[in-house]
């Protein structure tokens, strides 16, 4: 439940991203709470560390789009 919280609260705190600096609107949302799932995963199981650089990748593999 909480990964679920954490994933929700990650997504809708990228809305500003979504609706104004991109205009991609609801598939980066969807991306963001994905990505934000993933995130508390391996934050729960591996630390902050793993947490950190899996979102570092997805930035940088989402810049590459």
């Amino acid at each position: 439940h909480s990964m679920f919280l954490q994933a929700s609260i990650f997504a809708v705190l990228h809305a500003y991203l979504a609706f104004i600096v991109t205009d991609a609107g609801i598939p980066v949302i969807i991306f963001t709470f994905y990505e934000g799932y993933v995130c508390a995963y391996l934050e729960s199981k591996h630390g902050i560390l793993a947490c950190t650089v899996a979102h570092g990748l997805a930035i940088f593999l989402v810049s590459l789009v």
